[in-house]
């Protein structure tokens, strides 16, 4: 089994994007909230 390190890390904004597009490059769905119609939803988020 693999050892993983469970340090707590922080995003800023330019990082969580690059997340995003680096998930969605590799064909991963990413959910996340959205202001929708004046209310918070989950939906897919567009890549950055």
């Amino acid at each position: 089994m693999a050892e993983f390190d469970a340090t707590p890390a922080v995003l800023d904004r330019a990082g969580l994007g690059a997340l995003v597009t680096t998930l969605a490059a590799h064909d991963r769905t990413v959910i996340g909230p959205t202001v929708r119609d004046a209310a918070l939803v989950l939906a897919e988020l567009a890549q950055s």
